[in-house]
């Protein structure tokens, strides 16, 4: 499961686009699953499980969804065609690409519990 691990965050450090990156994540974190719920028997683990579960899966929503408004908003997922896109302002809609921004940022800080919704 280790090995799996790092395998995936690799794979996230050489992600060319949002759907790559999404996918890293998210094998990341059934890794992170399995690690916290190493001793079954205990309840306090089963629980903890269960609520990363929940939060991880709230914070995979967000992050598909501003996605989802960048790539209607832009046409691409390609890291550097937004890069291109947002630098030249071609065919884009401010408000739906910042919100799409702020989906993802969003996501990213709960799946990194950067934010203080897990307390």
């Amino acid at each position: 499961m280790l090995l799996l691990a790092i395998l995936l965050l690799l794979c996230l450090v050489g992600a060319n686009n949002l759907m790559t990156m999404f996918l890293c994540i998210g094998g990341f974190s059934i890794c992170l699953y399995v690690l916290i719920l190493f001793d079954v028997y205990a309840r306090i683990t089963r629980e903890a499980a269960m609520k990363y579960f929940y939060l991880s899966a709230m914070s995979a929503g967000l992050i598909i969804f501003g996605t989802f408004l960048l790539y209607v908003t832009t046409g691409t997922a390609m890291f550097s065609d937004l890069r291109w896109a947002f630098l030249n302002h071609v065919h884009i809609n401010p408000v739906t690409s910042s919100t799409g921004l702020a989906f993802i940022i969003l996501g990213l800080f709960f799946k990194l519990s950067a934010f203080p919704a897990h307390l």
